[in-house]
């Protein structure tokens, strides 16, 4: 799972480190991404859809139905058998931008096994016109998604450097991840 403050790179670290393991051909052609479901959708203001920056109004029913959504979009992903499922974010850091957003949050249940962190250090902003990420805001966003995954006890990671860097990290991180959940146990006795 990919998580990040606005403008960190998630979406296109995530899109190319699936693209690289597609590109291994035979069976990792089926690897699955999830993009935000929050890129994708605007449920704002009573499911107005678009509208001005200033003008969207966030409430509960808005991170609720974007959680349920991108889980059902995670499971729908790996129900077509993806031998690795790369996700833009999921229900876990959804909570985290409730909190950005309404000033409270709920825990959410992520189903990643390792999260990567996409550091706001060194990324330029891009302001798409939905977007509040300054500096200040990013690095805010940064440091509560650190402690929310550290209070949770997530395997996680921080990806800094060139977006080259970046992609080759979680690229390793990934394939170590994959090492570990296909090797078993020793015998006990």
């Amino acid at each position: 799972m990919f998580v990040g403050a606005e403008s960190t790179g998630t979406t296109t670290v995530s899109r190319l480190v699936a693209e690289a393991f597609r590109d291994r051909g035979g069976g990792w052609r089926r690897t699955g991404w999830v993009r935000s479901t929050a890129a994708t959708t605007r449920t704002r203001s009573g499911g107005a859809e678009g509208g001005e920056l200033d003008q969207l109004v966030w409430d509960q029913k808005d991170f609720d139905l974007i959680a349920v959504e991108q889980r059902r979009r995670e499971e729908e992903a790996a129900a077509a058998g993806s031998p690795l499922l790369v996700c833009d974010t999921d229900a876990f850091a959804t909570a985290v931008w409730e909190r950005r957003y309404l000033g409270s949050w709920r825990p959410r249940r992520g189903l990643g096994d390792f999260y990567l962190l996409t550091d706001h250090v060194g990324v330029p902003w891009l302001n798409d016109g939905l977007r509040e990420g300054d500096l200040a805001v990013r690095a805010e966003m940064t440091a509560w998604f650190t402690t929310a995954l550290q209070e949770a006890g997530h395997a996680w990671a921080l990806l800094t450097g060139s977006l080259e860097q970046r992609v080759q990290l979680a690229i390793k991180i990934a394939e170590q991840t994959l090492r570990q959940r296909s090797t078993f146990a020793k015998p006990l006795g």
